[in-house]
């Protein structure tokens, strides 16, 4: 049994989403890995202690660990493809940066849901919103990717539904290089009123302050057709960027259960809020990175006095939280 233990702003990942120690329960499934494999595992043993001594903490871009001086690291051996383990009080005195595994590879069989369908799910999600119990209004501006799409789909699934033209708001978020490319166009979109889908609505759990509960049981293509749904609808995708995508999101619940289908996607999520100038309310970001390590170059020791703890299961390691961000430990 490895040594670790994490301060207490330190979270795991269960099936259901990150927890921290104060809201775990003794029956939570978490992701246990070993030697890159992911297994659905209980928790054998939780150990939380109070601590007053040194901690060690390493961080750089993006990532942040904060662990006693004699837990062991996981973290991917120098020129090399190999992970190893290394006591903190040896890796503090380092030099190098220390290359940390930060997303995992589920082996996960495809729900049962076609993908045109799954797609039509996430697009009700970003653009559209639930009318009645068999009704759904989808609106979406003519300077934003989806309106043939949209149609595609409906024809596939014989949805019956009327179109409308009207005015838009989406104009607002336009730069003024943008306002001006599109001048006299800003104003015009597409709402289409779709009747008779309660098997639809039924799906969605008939709301949209969370993802359906099948969302974070979908396989890795199909989280990544979400994923790449959601960046084209209501988000932005950066080809050049390690595959990185953008999405804004309704609250920090969907962000929540959208972190973990990024985990599903085999990449690694990073929610974000900040209030933005003449909002009230704070608006809600999800990042999506492709990349399985991120790199470390600071360290430093601290005094520490609170509570320290982490979870053993029957596999070496499991994905935790810091900050926004993730890492296996």
């Amino acid at each position: 049994m490895r040594h670790k233990r994490v301060t207490e702003d330190t979270e795991i990942l269960t099936v259901n989403g990150f927890k921290n120690i104060k809201d775990l329960q003794s029956d939570d499934v978490v992701y246990g890995i070993t030697d890159g494999v992911v297994k659905e595992v209980p928790i054998k043993e939780i150990v939380c202690e109070n601590y007053n001594g040194k901690i060690h903490r390493y961080y750089g871009r993006d990532l942040e660990i904060k662990v006693t001086e004699d837990s062991e690291i996981y973290h991917k051996k120098n020129n090399s493809h190999v992970n190893i383990y290394k006591h903190s009080k040896e890796l503090i005195k380092e030099k190098t940066p220390i290359g940390i595994p930060v997303s995992i590879d589920i082996e996960r069989k495809d729900y049962p849901i076609e993908d045109d369908l799954l797609e039509l799910l996430t697009i009700i999600i970003c653009d559209g919103y639930i009318k009645t119990k068999s009704s759904i209004i989808i609106s979406k501006s003519d300077l934003r990717y989806g309106n043939n799409r949209i149609k595609e789909l409906l024809a596939k699934y014989n949805i019956k539904h009327t179109l409308t033209r009207i005015h838009s708001n989406f104009d607002s978020v336009l730069s003024d290089e943008q306002r001006e490319k599109y001048k006299g166009n800003e104003s015009l979109a597409t709402k289409y009123y779709l009747q008779n889908i309660k098997y639809i609505v039924d799906l969605l759990d008939g709301t949209k302050k969370k993802l359906p509960d099948f969302f974070l049981k979908l396989s890795k293509r199909q989280s990544n057709i979400v994923l790449d749904t959601w960046g084209k609808f209501d988000g932005h995708i950066e080809e050049r960027s390690y595959g990185r995508i953008r999405v804004q999101v309704d609250n920090l619940h969907i962000g929540e259960q959208l972190s973990v289908l990024t985990i599903n996607a085999g990449k690694r999520p990073w929610v974000n809020s900040k209030i933005k100038k003449g909002n009230k309310n704070p608006t809600h970001k999800l990042n999506v990175h492709a990349r399985s390590v991120k790199s470390m170059n600071n360290r430093e020791v601290l005094d520490y006095i609170g509570k320290v703890w982490y979870v053993h299961t029957e596999e070496e390691n499991v994905m935790c939280r810091c900050n926004g961000y993730t890492f296996i430990l």
